[in-house]
């Protein structure tokens, strides 16, 4: 049985004033980012590319390197020592979608935060690739993205890009435990993944990351196979989700052609099976991670990148690396040459990284950012007050048409839709199509972005809320200056510090204007009870329908309330003509 077991109802909660929980949040966020910058730089090459790219067939620490950006037509480019790719730079964009109220706006994230990604990913996967561009469609909700690709479409999409990303809603639990956090990575996987090997990996994940938070531990093989049992109960949770019970389960079953408490359970003794494989493998020590990648066909193109055996493997690199330093575990996923090496590396990084503590003392592209955006989610997890990322009105907002619209301006400023305001950094690389150049938002964050040689002109429907810098890390948390990879005048330390303070969050929330959270119904049933209660009344309806706008997925929470309020009008109706 686990030590503390993080799928327990009973689970006793970590203290989470001690400011020891804020400490391994950050920990973890920044050995996932390391792990992710050391292992881009190998990720799926050979010695011989490896070398071309930095120099050397073996990495020991984040380099200046080189690669090809923007397909086979595209640039190649410098890129600074530290540049992370899409594992964290979609990590970033869960982290930001979680409100201060520890709310994940699931909505905000498929409709701005994927499609705008777009236009600056690095490193991106085919099927992440392809959800996010069909989420820029209209027809496209989060509930819903059924997307059809070439090769493999939603029901088939069963990679690790949901897997690399979900780990702060682990971050922002309060109680670690299972039912606190699996709902909601559920929803950002299934927003993205339709097949259970990458949403059940990405639960797995969640659960062994949870662990290690929870009991400062790395997980091994028992801990594994009870936190894989643990997903069975998967399809009930899902079942009794308002959003997802309701908008999600229904469709995916009818189109998957199997139930999903039958999928998941098949996921589950399938991951079993390998767990029980790799048992015999872990006793030799760090000399056994080849052979456990090849166990979990971590070298074979057709199975490599999947999202259980990733997540198993991150795992189990983890384990093999509770006796060395942490960043000699990243070294060792980083040169499994051939392997998904950033993705392990960077899952694994965030495990060891809840455990063992510490910051890299490598350079790591946003650092500052990076250290704010997890102490803000650490504070939500403490029930401490929490700021929220403004998003565009998604009732005007539209998603960027291509990649290279997401950049556009206003006048004279420069802004990238959707998220915020931008300042063009350097360099600027060409290709038949489009350029690439690096930007600085004003919230923190780095960008090599895609975009036109004369960018297009944006309305207000583009743009982000009022943003108001009422935080900086450097008043919340003291750490050592370092330089900006990307300052505009690298001899500038007031530059550097100004770019790291950025941040750009509003104090509140906005309430409601018709009455306070606190006096109305919050779930679609209890609003549809009230109603009932009400005999119907024009006013309360109204009221109801005010009240299921807040918060995230309003449109899906209103569309929900017309539809249970319709039948039971219907219902009513037809009673009353007997």
């Amino acid at each position: 049985m686990l030590k503390n077991s993080v799928t327990s109802h009973s689970l006793r909660g970590p203290n989470l004033k001690d400011d020891k929980r804020k400490a391994a949040i950050v920990s973890s966020a920044l050995w996932a980012a390391a792990g992710d910058a050391l292992g881009w730089m190998t990720e799926l090459g050979r010695e011989q590319t490896v070398a071309y790219r930095t120099g050397s067939s073996r990495v020991k620490e984040p380099v200046e390197w080189r690669r090809r950006i923007g397909g086979r037509f595209g640039p190649t480019v410098q890129l600074p020592a530290g540049t992370y790719s899409d594992d964290t730079q979609l990590r970033l964009s869960v982290s930001r979608a979680i409100r201060g109220t520890g709310e994940f706006d699931v909505a905000a994230f498929a409709k701005v935060e994927l499609p705008v990604w777009l236009s600056y990913s690095l490193g991106a996967g085919r099927g992440t690739t392809a959800a996010a561009a069909n989420l820029a469609k209209p027809s496209a909700n989060w509930f819903s993205n059924f997307f059809a690709a070439r090769e493999a479409g939603y029901f088939q999409a069963g990679g690790n890009g949901a897997a690399m990303r979900i780990q702060p809603h682990v971050w922002r639990s309060k109680s670690l435990r299972f039912d606190d956090f699996i709902s909601d990575v559920v929803r950002d996987a299934i927003t993205t993944h339709g097949h259970p090997i990458g949403f059940c990996g990405a639960a797995f994940h969640a659960l062994t990351l949870a662990y290690a938070l929870e009991t400062r531990e790395v997980p091994g093989p028992s801990e594994w196979k009870e936190l894989i049992e643990s997903l069975k109960r998967l399809p009930h949770i899902v079942k009794g989700d308002e959003q997802l019970g309701l908008f999600w389960i229904g469709p995916w079953e009818e189109r998957f052609g199997a139930s999903l408490q039958n999928a998941v359970d098949s996921e589950a003794a399938r991951a079993l099976s390998l767990v029980k494989d790799l048992r015999p493998i872990l006793k030799e020590g760090t000399g056994s991670y080849e052979k456990v990648l090849e166990t979990v066909g971590g070298f074979t193109e057709a199975t490599r990148g999947s999202g259980t055996d990733t997540a198993i493997a991150a795992a189990v690199l983890a384990l093999i690396g509770s006796n060395v330093s942490v960043s000699e575990t990243m070294c060792l996923g980083a040169n499994a040459i051939g392997s998904d090496t950033d993705t392990i590396s960077s899952m694994a990084g965030a495990i060891l990284g809840a455990v063992r503590g510490g910051e890299p003392t490598w350079r790591i592209q946003d650092r500052h950012y990076i250290i704010s955006e997890a102490l803000r989610i650490a504070d939500i997890a403490a029930g401490e007050p929490a700021p929220s990322f403004q998003y565009p009105d998604l009732m005007g907002w539209s998603p960027p048409a291509t990649q290279g619209d997401a950049v556009g301006t206003t006048e004279s400023t420069l802004w990238l839709a959707g998220l915020g305001k931008a300042q063009a950094i350097g360099e600027v690389w060409t290709s038949p199509e489009a350029e690439w150049q690096w930007l600085q938002l004003e919230f923190g964050q780095t960008v090599l972005a895609k975009r036109r040689a004369n960018p297009r002109g944006l309305t207000r429907a583009d743009l982000p809320a009022e943003q108001l810098r009422n935080r900086s890390v450097n008043e919340r948390r003291p750490h050592t200056e370092e330089p900006s990879l990307f300052s505009l005048d690298p001899k500038s330390e007031e530059t550097n510090r100004a770019h790291s303070k950025r941040q750009s969050y509003p104090p509140k929330e906005k309430s409601s204007s018709v009455s306070s959270s606190k006096e109305l119904p919050q779930s679609i049933d209890e609003l549809t009870e009230w109603i009932i209660a009400e005999n119907f009344q024009p006013e309360i309806i109204g009221r109801a329908f005010l009240q299921a706008t807040q918060g995230p997925a309003a449109i899906e929470r209103c569309i929900a309330l017309a539809s249970i309020l319709a039948k039971a009008i219907d219902a009513r109706r037809k009673r009353l003509s007997k």
